[in-house]
């Protein structure tokens, strides 16, 4: 499952799943196909009629069909891409004021000391993250962060 980045939850997606490859459904017929629960899938047809990704008709028996994914899917997309790229700006400017900060620091203020073999691999694993293409660094050979090949990424 992959839309929880847009704000569905995996029952959500299931579902949405289902709608989107039938023309007008009952939730019965949404639960067998699934897999999931009539008290699972009932919330989620709720929750995605509520959210604009799906529509029911008025009268029983009620059936549920999918709104396009175009429509019901792409502004949600474009908003969290917004979010991220304003995040990204932020995290930028952060890093610039961290880095100016640094700069006017004495020179032993600059060196970061960071000591024991569990911290010592998870600053190691947040600058590989932070890295755009490479890292590098020399290893002792009683290395307490990580022995050798034992860093897969």
């Amino acid at each position: 499952m992959t839309l929880e980045a847009v704000g569905l939850s995996p029952a959500e997606e299931a579902v949405y799943r289902v709608l989107v490859t039938e023309a007008r459904v009952p939730a019965d017929y949404v639960a067998r196909r699934t897999g999931l629960s009539r008290p699972t899938v009932d919330p989620a047809l709720a929750g995605l009629v509520s959210q604009g990704l799906a529509s029911r008709t008025d009268e029983p028996p009620f059936g549920f069909w999918a709104t396009p994914p175009d429509v019901a899917l792409a502004p949600r997309l474009k908003r969290h891409a917004d979010e991220l790229e304003v995040a990204r700006n932020e995290a930028a400017s952060l890093l610039d004021a961290y880095r100016a900060t640094l700069r006017n620091q004495d020179t032993p203020q600059v060196i970061e000391l960071v000591t024991g073999g569990e911290s010592l691999r998870q600053h190691l694993q947040r600058i590989q993250s932070a890295s755009r293409s490479e890292m590098l660094w020399f290893c002792n050979p009683q290395s307490e962060a990580l022995s050798a090949g034992s860093n897969e990424a």
